[in-house]
């Protein structure tokens, strides 16, 4: 069975955030525990954002771009 977006963003260290009808941020610690990264998906105009704090243009593996993929699968942004 496939996993889910959520799913495989948790079994790489990320965390549902902040979900609202407009938008859908994960969340994951740094190592030292002082920084967050985010990934931030915005419904209406079919984006994502990867970033830190007033940063959002930070690399991402390839693990992550999967989820992301999954992620925008299951928000039907592939359709089109």
């Amino acid at each position: 069975m496939n996993k889910s977006a959520r799913e495989m963003f948790e079994e790489l260290g990320w965390r549902e955030y902040f979900k609202s009808s407009v938008m859908i941020t994960y969340e994951k610690n740094s190592r030292s525990g002082k920084s967050s990264k985010y990934i931030q998906f915005f419904f209406d105009k079919k984006e994502f954002y990867i970033g830190s704090e007033g940063n959002f243009n930070q690399p991402f593996t390839m693990k992550e771009l999967q989820a992301i993929n999954q992620q925008c699968k299951e928000l039907g942004w592939l359709d089109d």
